[in-house]
């Protein structure tokens, strides 16, 4: 597979270069704003914000139980506001007047 990028550089750039850290960084800015403006608890937004910049270090070290606790850091708060969005207790659609 690596072979066949090699001769496409500029795909090959998008894929693994651009991608990889805007994982991580979107879902810090998700925490950040989610926190900042209320619209979870604040203790969610933070700790997705946390878990997230924790995220590359997880990854750099190659060390399984870190990586695999700082996904369930990630999938903790992610699942709970899931369940709040689906139960349309978060989000609440504008209602008309």
């Amino acid at each position: 597979m690596l072979e066949a990028f090699a001769r496409y550089p500029v795909f090959d750039n998008l894929v693994f270069w651009i991608g990889g850290p805007a994982f991580p960084s979107s879902l810090l800015i998700l925490g950040i704003v989610l926190a900042a403006t209320k619209k979870a608890p604040v203790w969610k937004g933070v700790m997705i914000a946390i878990s997230t910049a924790l995220f590359p270090v997880s990854r750099i070290f190659r060390v399984e139980w870190m990586a695999h606790a700082d996904d369930l850091l990630i999938l903790i708060p992610s699942a709970y506001i899931g369940n709040e969005i689906i139960n349309k207790r978060l989000f609440k659609p504008l209602q008309s007047a």
